[in-house]
């Protein structure tokens, strides 16, 4: 009989662990951290987790530095900076990385009073266009 632990341990995966963590890179961009724990839930050791991740560092596959950036340039629009350091701790992306990106983000109050101007402008905009089509229901003229 096995223990609750046993039974919930993946089986060894018979590819490598390079060959796992090379396929999951096209199909979305992961932390270094999240893709080792990945590599680890998936049945790899520690060591063939971070063998795998040396590989893909390594040649270029995956960088937390374009991570963080495109996590950034996604999330800045939403949140502040502590949300979007929460966000960046969440995947694993190390603190230093985090604050660089930061450091390269419009002060958070001009953040703000861009993301106002446009949806005042995005406002005018819907209401120029309901003067010239008419008023209207559910794409319907009433």
């Amino acid at each position: 009989m096995y223990s609750y632990e046993e039974r919930l341990r993946p089986e060894k995966p018979t590819h490598p662990s390079k060959s796992y963590a090379v396929r999951r890179l096209p199909r979305r961009d992961y932390s270094a951290g999240i893709l080792r724990n990945k590599l680890v839930l998936r049945g790899y050791s520690a060591e063939e987790a971070d063998k795998a991740l040396a590989f893909v560092i390594a040649n270029g596959y995956q960088n937390d530095q374009r991570y963080a950036e495109s996590l950034v340039r996604t999330v800045s629009r939403r949140a502040g900076n502590i949300r979007l350091l929460m966000t960046m701790n969440q995947k694993k992306i190390d603190p230093a990385t985090s604050v660089r990106q930061l450091d390269t983000l419009a002060p958070e109050s001009e953040r703000v009073i861009e993301d106002v101007k446009s949806a005042l402008h995005r406002k005018e905009t819907t209401d120029e266009l309901r003067h010239v089509v008419g008023p209207h229901h559910r794409g319907k003229m009433a």
